[in-house]
C-alpha cells in the first residue's frame, strides 16, 4: 500500500501543519506533537517516503533537527509512536476486560473486539483512523536492516510482550487458549493475517471517499471483520499450515 507522493512534498507538509496546529489549543509538548505528526505523515505517505525534516516542519518546529533531538533518528520516532499508542490503548482494554463476567470465559469474538476497537477509536478531525493507517504502513514496509521492527522483535523474543502492557498480554493468552489445537507458529501466522485484514479494511474505509464518489460511512463496521477472523482462526489445520513460520 505505497502511496504516490506529490512532486512538491512541502505542499503536503504545509496542509498537515495547518490542520494540526489549528486543532491543538496552546500546543502540546513538543515530543507529543512530533509523535502525532509523525503518525499522520507516515500513515499517509509511507515510512520510507517521509523525512524527519518534513515532520518537524509540519509540527511547526523552527529547528530543522527537532526530531533528531528528541528521538535520535527515524527508527526512534517510529518506535516512540508505537510505544506511545500501545500504552494509551491499555487503559481502554483494561476497562473492557474488567467488564467481563469473571465466572464466564469471554469468547474469541469478544476478545478480538477488545483488541481492535480501541485501535479503531484513534482518529483525527477528518475521521481517519490514524494509528491503524500508520500501523499498516509499518507492517508493509520492506523488512530491511533499517526496519524498526527488528528491535521490537528481538525484545519480544527475549521477554515476550513488555510487562507494562499487561492487558495486551492477557488478551493474547486468552485468545491462545481458545485455539489450543493450533501450534504456536500457526496461531501467530493466523493472528498476523487477520490483523492485517482488520487494518487494511479500516484504511480502505477511510480511502473510499477519496477515490470514488461514495459517501463516507459514519462508522467503520467491525462485525464483518470479526466474522471473517473467527472463521480463519478456526479453520481446519492441514499439513501445510503446520509448517513453522519463517
Amino acid at each position: 500500500m505505497s502511496a504516490v507522493l506529490p512532486r512538491n512534498p512541502g505542499r503536503r507538509t504545509s496542509r498537515l501543519s495547518a490542520a494540526i496546529q489549528a486543532r491543538v489549543p496552546g500546543r502540546p509538548p513538543t515530543k507529543d506533537l512530533l509523535i502525532e505528526t509523525g503518525e499522520q505523515l507516515f500513515g499517509r505517505f509511507g515510512i520510507n517516503s517521509v523525512s524527519l525534516r518534513e515532520i518537524g516542519v509540519a509540527a511547526g518546529q523552527t529547528n530543522p533537527n527537532a526530531v533528531q533531538y528528541h528521538f535520535k533518528d527515524k527508527r526512534g520516532l517510529v518506535i516512540a509512536i508505537i510505544n506511545d499508542r500501545m500504552r494509551r490503548l491499555e487503559k481502554a482494554r483494561r476497562e473492557r476486560l474488567a467488564s467481563f463476567d469473571q465466572g464466564n470465559r469471554p469468547s474469541a469474538r469478544e476478545l478480538l473486539r477488545v483488541l481492535w476497537e480501541p485501535m479503531a477509536s484513534v482518529r483525527n478531525d477528518s475521521g481517519d483512523h490514524t494509528f491503524c493507517r500508520f500501523l499498516l504502513q509499518y507492517m508493509l514496509q520492506p523488512q530491511g536492516p533499517e526496519h524498526p521492527s527488528l528491535d521490537l522483535r528481538a525484545h519480544y523474543r527475549s521477554r515476550g510482550i513488555p510487562p507494562d502492557l499487561p492487558e495486551l498480554a492477557q488478551l493474547h493468552r486468552l485468545l491462545r487458549r481458545q485455539y489450543k489445537i493450533l501450534s504456536t507458529s500457526t496461531f501467530v501466522l493466523r493472528m498476523t493475517a487477520v490483523g492485517m485484514v482488520f487494518l487494511t479494511m479500516i484504511v480502505e474505509h477511510d480511502n473510499a471517499p477519496r477515490v470514488a464518489s461514495a459517501k463516507k460511512e459514519r462508522e467503520f463496521d467491525l462485525e464483518p471483520i470479526l466474522d471473517l477472523s473467527i472463521a480463519a482462526l478456526a479453520a481446519p489445520v492441514t499439513k501445510r499450515s503446520k509448517r513453522p513460520v519463517s
